[in-house]
Order: C-alpha cells, then sequence, then structure tokens
C-alpha cells in the first residue's frame, strides 16, 4: 500500500521542478531502511508537490505521546523508541543526509517501530566538515528542536540533529521540553543562553547524561555521530539493568538487553562481511590533487554532482586546499545553491586572499542578490589581485551597463562610457570573448552608436552562432532602424536558441506592433506573459494590441493589470535605490 502526501506551495508561485527533483533523489537515495520511510516517487501536480511512499498506519510518534500522557509509558520504552530514531539517522547521516527537522510529528510508527519521515527541509550535505552555511531559521527546523547554531549562519552538521534527538528523548522521559520560552525571543535566549531544564528526579542519572551530553550548547562537546549516541544508550541501559533491584519497576522485559545484543551481533557481522570489498576499492588511495583535478573534468561535463563529490574529497585530505573550496562553489553556483557557494567562496578567500576568481564568484552572488555596491568591491578586488582578469573586467562593465542604473537610479552615457572601456579591456585580453561583444554592443546601442553596437553583434555571432542574447540585441538595434525584415528574422533566431526567454517573444511582439500586425503581436505577448506573468510591460503592450483588434474589455483588464504591476516595480525600485543610498 501506497501513501500520496500533496504539499501545496507555499509561496504562491510555480515550484523549482529541479528542486522537487532533488528533494526526491535525495529522499530515494537513503535507501530501504527499517527506520525510515521509503520514498518511490515525487512528481508536481497544479501548485502541488505529490510524495509517493511506504504508508504507515500507526500514526506519529507525537500520536503515540499523547496517548501516553505526553511521554513514554516506560524508560524502556524511551530508550527502544530512541535507540531505532539514532539508528535510522546513522543510516542518513553515513549518506550525508542531515534531516535539520526532526521532532515527533516527523516520525511515523509501525507497530510501535520508528520510521523517520520529512520531505520539506532535509538537505544533502557531501561533506560534514566543509559543506555551506544555511540559514536554518528561514524554513528549516522546528524551534522548540533546534539548537543554538541553528539560529543563525551555521553549517548544518550531524550534531543538528543529535540535539533534536536528545529534545524528543527529554520529551519521552518526562512529558515536556527542556526549553520553553512563551515568545520566539525568549526561547531563543533561553536555547542559547541558559542550561536545560532539569529532567524529574525519578529519571536514572544514567539516562538523564545521554540527554545533557546531547544537549550540550559546543557542538564539538555533543555526541559527534548518532552511533556514538546509540552505544552511550547501549551502556547506561546495561549499567540500570545491572542496578536491577531499583529499576524493577520500570524494566518489563528482562530478555530485551539480550534480544539487541544479538540484534548488534548481527550488525557487526554484516559490516565485517562487506569489508573486503570496500578495502580493495581503496587499495590505491588518490591525493587531494588527483581528486582536485577529477573535480575539475566533471565540471567541465557538467556533472556537477560529480564534482562536489570531487572536491569534497579533495578538501577532506586537505583542509586548507583553497581552489578546491573556490571551485566546489562553482558547482554549487552552478545547481542554483547560491548560499552554499558563497560560503565556500567565503572560505576560498581567508584561505588565499589573492585568489582572484573567488572574489569574481563571490561578486556575482552579491550581484544576484542585489547588493551592487559589495559585487562591486569584489569585482575591483578580482582586477586588482589580477589585472590581466578578462572575466573581470566584463563582470565589472556588466555592473556599469546593467546594475548601477538599480544601484544609482541614474542612467547616464558616463556610466556606459565605463562599461565600454571594460568590455573593450576584457575583449584586448581576449578576442574572442563572444559575451564581452554582447555587452559592449549593448552599452553601445545605449548611447546611440548603433554602426558600432552592429559590428560587436555580428562578432559575437561570428564567434558563437548559439548566442541568443547576441541575435536578440542585434534585432533590437534593426527595430530601431525600421528595418522590421531583418529585426524579426533576428528574433526568430533568438526565440529558436531560447525558446523560454519571455523578453524575446515581447521584443518580437513589439515590431509586429510596429508593422500592424496586431493579432501576431498578440500571440507573443500571450506568450511572454505565460512565461513571466509579473512582465509589465508585456500587459501594456497586449492591451495596445487588443486596441487594435477592437477588443475594449480585454484593453481595459490589461491596462489595470499594467498599473497594478508598474505600480509594484516603481515601489520596488525606489525602495532599492534607498537603501543603497543609506548604504552609501
Amino acid at each position: 500500500m501506497f501513501a500520496l502526501k500533496f504539499l501545496p506551495d507555499q509561496n504562491g508561485a510555480d515550484m523549482n521542478g529541479e528542486g522537487v527533483r532533488n528533494e526526491v533523489k535525495t529522499w530515494i537515495k537513503a535507501g530501504k531502511h527499517s527506520n525510515i520511510v521509503r520514498v518511490y516517487d515525487g512528481f508536481i501536480y497544479g501548485r502541488y508537490l505529490v510524495i509517493v511512499s511506504e504508508y504507515v498506519e500507526g500514526g506519529s510518534l507525537r500520536d503515540w505521546l499523547e496517548a501516553n500522557q505526553k511521554k513514554a509509558p516506560s524508560l524502556e520504552k524511551a530508550v527502544e523508541m530512541l535507540r531505532d530514531i539514532l539508528r535510522g539517522l546513522s543510516h542518513l547521516h553515513t549518506r550525508r543526509i542531515i534531516h535539520r527537522d526532526l521532532k515527533p510529528e516527523n516520525i511515523l510508527l509501525e507497530d510501535e517501530v520508528p520510521k523517520i519521515t520529512d520531505f520539506g527541509v532535509s538537505r544533502v550535505v557531501e561533506t560534514f566538515s566543509q559543506s555551506a552555511t544555511r540559514r536554518l531559521t528561514n524554513g528549516a527546523g522546528s524551534p522548540l528542536y533546534m539548537p543554538p547554531e541553528a539560529f543563525g549562519e551555521n553549517t548544518p552538521m550531524p550534531q543538528l540533529d543529535i540535539w533534536s534527538a536528545g529534545v524528543m528523548f527529554y520529551e519521552m522521559l518526562s512529558g515536556g521540553w527542556p526549553f520553553t520560552g512563551n515568545s520566539m525571543y525568549a526561547l531563543f535566549a533561553e536555547i542559547t543562553g541558559k542550561d536545560p531544564r532539569p529532567l524529574p528526579e525519578d529519571v536514572p542519572h544514567e539516562l538523564q547524561a545521554i540527554v545533557m551530553t546531547a544537549l550540550l550548547k559546543d557542538t564539538a562537546q555533543r555526541f559527534q555521530t548518532a552511533e556514538q549516541m546509540r552505544e552511550a544508550i547501549d551502556k547506561a541501559w546495561s549499567a540500570l539493568l545491572q542496578r536491577q533491584q531499583s529499576l524493577s519497576e520500570t524494566i518489563s522485559d528482562e530478555n530485551w538487553l539480550e534480544r539487541e545484543a544479538q540484534k548488534r551481533a548481527a550488525e557487526e557481522t554484516e559490516r565485517r562481511r562487506k569489508l573486503p570489498s570496500e578495502a580493495q576499492a581503496t587499495k590505491e588511495p588518490l591525493s587531494a590533487k588527483d581528486f582536485f583535478k577529477r573535480g575539475d573534468k566533471c565540471y567541465k561535463k557538467k556533472d556537477y554532482d560529480g564534482a562536489i563529490q570531487n572536491h569534497n574529497k579533495a578538501i577532506e585530505l586537505n583542509p586548507r586546499y583553497a581552489d578546491a573550496y573556490s571551485n566546489r562553489g562553482n558547482s554549487y553556483y552552478m545547481k542554483g545553491d547560491y548560499d552554499q557557494a558563497f560560503v565556500d567562496y567565503n572560505k576560498a578567500i581567508a584561505l588565499n586572499p589573492q585568489l582572484a576568481h573567488a572574489y569574481l564568484n563571490r561578486g556575482d552572488i552579491y550581484y544576484k542578490e542585489k547588493e551592487y555596491d559589495q559585487a562591486l568591491i569584489d569585482y575591483n578586488k578580482a582586477i586588482q589581485i589580477d589585472p590581466q582578469y578578462a572575466a573581470a573586467y566584463y563582470k565589472r562593465g556588466e555592473f556599469y551597463a546593467s546594475a548601477y542604473y538599480y544601484y544609482t537610479n541614474e542612467r547616464d552615457s558616463a556610466n556606459y562610457d565605463r562599461a565600454v572601456r571594460d568590455f573593450s579591456k576584457a575583449i584586448k585580453l581576449n578576442p574572442r570573448y563572444a559575451p564581452a561583444y554582447v555587452s559592449r554592443g549593448y552599452a553601445y546601442y545605449y548611447t546611440g552608436n548603433y554602426d558600432q553596437a552592429f559590428k560587436d553583434y555580428d562578432k559575437a555571432i561570428e564567434l558563437n552562432q548559439q548566442s541568443a542574447a547576441a541575435y536578440h540585441n542585434r534585432a533590437t538595434v534593426y527595430r530601431c532602424k525600421g528595418d522590421y525584415d531583418r529585426a524579426i528574422a533576428d528574433y526568430n533566431k533568438a526565440v529558436e536558441l531560447s525558446p523560454h526567454d519571455a523578453d524575446a517573444y515581447w521584443s518580437r511582439g513589439n515590431v509586429y506592433m510596429d508593422t500592424g500586425d496586431y493579432d501576431q503581436a498578440r500571440i507573443d505577448f500571450n506568450k511572454a506573459i505565460e512565461l513571466n506573468p509579473q512582465h509589465t510591460y508585456a500587459y501594456s503592450q497586449r492591451a495596445r494590441a487588443y486596441v487594435g483588434l477592437s477588443k475594449k474589455a480585454k484593453v481595459w483588464a490589461d491596462r489595470r493589470e499594467f498599473k497594478k504591476k508598474a505600480k509594484t516595480d516603481r515601489l520596488k525600485y525606489e525602495e532599492l535605490y534607498k537603501e543603497s543610498k543609506r548604504e552609501k
């Protein structure tokens, strides 16, 4: 029997298909384990993510606690439950998966055997010691079960899940929580600055020690792995059995420890059985440099996961390998994981302050986040370190040609002159740098130098016939010169090369408007809005097309939508401009 879980999109926008696939792969990767809810598939259905998993009919650990006066019915049951949860956690951690939201609601029970589940905030962390910072309070974790480090920007480590397991054990033993502020701020203050509330006196000190070790604020002093915590539980329970007289009311099954010993012996036998093949696989260990080169080869093939795995290994063998951090950051960047990339670039710079490409790539993240002043600082630093770095001049030129307008609310020829100088420098250093020709052509276009813009776009297309941007921008210049046939031809090519670019359809629609082909214009504006529902000016132009087609009702509908979105855009850019002024 299967279970279907429908998770609604909370942001009111289409879900990221690639992100969904990665999330599903994370749980399929966990494989079959008796303490993990097995996931078989996942897909997007409208505004829902649908997860197909095994059906677990015993309710959640929360339901179980509520049915037993909010705590485990006996010490034995609490220990059994925690041991199985830790077994599942260990399985996840050895596969470099950190759950990050462990709580009773995310533990399902089948015949009182716990199975870890959750489909929202788990992430694959390719290496525990050098993985990336996450803003854990932004959508990951439940405050009552979150450790101190989760309230800031910190690397998600196995100890995060260890803390959560410790809170659940505390709850199973006492029926309460170790920290209970009456507000988010008060809870944060307790978790980060106070010791846990003492457990009831009737909880044996051996088990209290387990809880308090799991809840130490210093991650280095906590249990380092789920397996280590599970072993500590075994020792504590063994000590309790030796004091059987004082625990006679709580231990109901004297054969339990024997069963567990047999289970552990079987697990150890299985582990040893696998050792020969593992040893054989590592007969000739590779160096950090070998793994680094492998990672770079994977990156060139666009195998970003493979690149990350190899760079992880390089960093594991040499934790001060600055280039490995920087190149791993590049893979995370290409996967759209900018938080991970940002931390890797920071680490690379900390290890080697003369690493120009790390500054350049970190500047790109600042640029994407619209932190333009920081982006410019990093681009300048990259050029200062390496005056022959063509890409750094190109990126700074992009800043002057595009971002500078949003940063200063000013668009004058001086900015484009700076951009032209930087693009020209990049081209001088690398005469086959096609994107630099495209961008310099853009700067020439905005200063009215159409002839030079044409030359640059022609050169870009000569160097790269797959450059949709070059065809798109050249078409715009043709339109300005009134050469509509060539403009349409170039826009057609841009759409062919980049069929999901809303601007290409919008721009082609404008040419059809110029030629009086209102119906074809309407079709292109429809497509632009379909691809980007926030495309403000597509609504404005479609309204004009409807005027030409004498569809008055649709004219007013699009004009209202345009005014609403234009107001939002204006406020957004005004706020961005004010923020930039405050930062200065």
